[in-house]
């Protein structure tokens, strides 16, 4: 019971608004993940960020035709900021797999493998997206449209 109320704690702080809201969201959103047997989070990406900054986590799910790799921009779990507001640091809990993380104008790779992350250069992890297959949205416009590489979405007035 400890460990949940410490987990709901921890959530809640990610909230906006009421606490009392935000604590009652944050049970019952850890007791739904107790229920499911949800797996534990395997690794956590720590980064620096500054107020307006475009720093972020994302997971690399595969190969992308324009941007070259797939990306799912991850929201931070735990974030906290100095008193002004103008810095801070954000917490990403993530699973195995691959991770681009930017970090004060800084991209950096990571492979999470087994709870424990670490640093990677790109060409590897151009080398494992390469063997994997492109997302459906990744081909498939819908309609008339058609995709060449390098080129915006065309598409018939018919």
């Amino acid at each position: 019971m400890q460990n949940v109320m410490k987990e709901a704690v921890v959530l809640a702080r990610t909230y906006e608004g009421d606490w009392v809201a935000r604590m009652a969201l944050a049970l019952k959103t850890v007791w739904a993940r107790i229920k499911e047997g949800v797996k534990k989070v395997k690794a956590t990406i720590d980064i620096r960020v500054a107020r307006g900054g475009r720093d972020y986590v994302a997971k690399i799910v595969g190969p992308h035709r324009q941007y070259k790799l797939d990306r799912q921009f991850l929201a931070a779990d735990r974030e906290e900021w100095n008193k002004k507001g103008s810095a801070g640091h954000e917490e990403y809990d993530v699973e195995d797999g691959y991770y681009e993380k930017s970090e004060l104008g800084k991209k950096r790779y990571m492979k999470v493998e087994n709870g424990a992350a670490k640093y990677i250069n790109l060409e590897e992890v151009q080398l494992w997206a390469a063997k994997q297959p492109y997302r459906e949205s990744d081909i498939d416009f819908g309609g008339d449209a058609t995709y060449e590489f390098g080129n915006d979405v065309t598409g018939s007035a018919e």
